[in-house]
């Protein structure tokens, strides 16, 4: 996630008889940030969409005040990228505003959390299991890929999806993990609760000497938890054929905003 303040885009449908290379000197719908009455109800249609194509499921948690995730939504709206993505994917994008709270959006589709904007889940939807957690946190920094690259992401996984799905298949209900993945996830919430107002502020020009500080530490903090719950969860997964798996989880130190009143 990188900072920056960004002009909203006008999000322009396609006009009924516009041809294919007309369509991307415009915007696409389904490739746009923004707020959704009942955002769990469209991911489950989404993933019954898939089903039903035999499809992928693809979520990108985003939001428009962020560099990367706009980058995301520029390289999606090509025709490149788009002809893949139409191929094999059925997408969705999700609104997370200013760090707003959708753990449980992200939960219902096997991640903890979004760690950084944006995130990219891709679910294979006759088992509901994400096949891509390996590979979410290169999503953060979307402005440093070219196209191609995303391209070939995107056909990488079409082709080896059965044998990743195979891989993940396999794992253990340990609720060691899950106490310590709740716990640690309601401390970020808690950081993007308190950084949120001052990045919306910050966005509208509006500048505030505590939100550098604030936003090193909620990132040092988040990219520092998404990579030990990834390797806890690898651990967890590697053992299960063993039986009880015992973690040994890193331990944060108290941070800034669970120490003080706003």
């Amino acid at each position: 996630m990188i900072l920056g303040i960004l002009l909203l885009s006008l999000i322009i449908s396609v006009p009924v008889g516009a041809t294919l290379e007309s369509a991307f000197e415009t915007r696409l719908e389904q490739y746009a940030y923004r707020a959704q009455d009942n955002e769990q109800a469209s991911i489950n249609e989404t993933i019954q969409q898939a089903q039903a194509t035999d499809k992928l499921a693809l979520f990108v948690f985003g939001a428009q005040w962020c560099h990367d995730s706009v980058a995301l939504a520029d390289a999606f709206n090509s025709l490149e990228l788009h002809t893949t993505l139409s191929e094999y994917y059925v997408v969705q994008f999700i609104d997370v505003g200013y760090l707003q709270d959708k753990h449980e959006l992200v939960q219902s589709l096997g991640y903890p959390m979004y760690f950084g904007t944006p995130t990219v889940l891709v679910i294979e939807p006759n088992q509901r299991r994400l096949i891509n957690e390996n590979s979410i946190a290169q999503w953060a920094n979307a402005a440093s890929m070219t196209t191609t690259e995303m391209v070939q992401y995107f056909e990488d996984i079409v082709t080896n999806h059965n044998t990743i799905n195979r891989e993940h298949r396999v794992s253990a209900d340990n609720e060691q993990l899950q106490q310590y993945t709740q716990h640690q996830v309601a401390r970020l919430l808690a950081g993007y609760a308190r950084l949120g107002p001052i990045l919306a502020k910050y966005d509208a020009g509006i500048k505030s000497p505590a939100f550098i500080p604030l936003w090193q530490e909620v990132k040092e903090f988040r990219v520092a938890l998404q990579a030990e719950l990834l390797r806890l969860r690898q651990i967890n997964r590697d053992m299960a054929y063993e039986g009880t798996v015992e973690l040994t989880a890193r331990d944060f130190p108290a941070l800034s905003w669970e120490q003080t009143t706003p």
